[in-house]
């Protein structure tokens, strides 16, 4: 259950590109980067703590924003993640 000092924010990854030189900006890691970036501007906004909440590849994401950046996400709930497909 939330809080009432709790926001909820749904992030998606999106990239779209006219240009294949672009797709660089389309990994993993730079994905995660992106995610971090924002959170660490909601939580210093809001100043509150974040979590990282997904289902199937966004609980990979999920996971994976916990695991890389535990300074800013203090938990991840995933849900159906596939984390052993990209091992």
């Amino acid at each position: 259950m939330l809080s009432k000092d709790s926001i909820v924010i749904f992030a998606e990854h999106w990239y779209t590109s006219s240009e294949q030189g672009d797709l660089k900006y389309m990994n993993i890691d730079q994905i995660l980067n992106d995610f971090n970036l924002m959170a660490r501007s909601l939580k210093t906004l809001y100043k509150s703590k974040i979590v990282a909440i997904g289902y199937g590849y966004s609980g990979n994401l999920a996971t994976w924003l916990r695991m890389k950046y535990p300074h800013t996400f203090i938990a991840s709930i995933a849900n159906s993640a596939p984390l052993t497909m990209f091992l």
